[in-house]
């Protein structure tokens, strides 16, 4: 159960990634700690993919990728939940 709500949360932090923010409003850290939390349930080049799109500097191409990526890390989660391995 707490697992569950770990993943939640983590979820909900990359989801604040995808709004569109300056550079100088973006929290790195807890990127990656939310990314950290999601290895054991989604793949890892879509994290890695994530984190490296999560820099870029073009506010619309970055808000579009992330969102894209969330998506796919969102449904590898609820698979992990529904196969019980979450």
């Amino acid at each position: 159960m707490r697992e569950r709500k770990t993943a939640a949360l983590a979820l909900t932090i990359l989801r604040e990634t995808c709004r569109p923010l300056p550079a100088t409003e973006r929290q790195p850290d807890s990127i990656r700690l939310a990314l950290r939390v999601l290895l054991p349930y989604a793949d890892a080049e879509t994290l890695s993919l994530f984190w490296r799109c999560a820099d870029n500097p073009n506010a619309a191409q970055r808000g579009l990728t992330l969102r894209k990526l969330l998506r796919i890390m969102e449904a590898q989660v609820a698979r992990a939940a529904r196969t019980g391995s979450l």
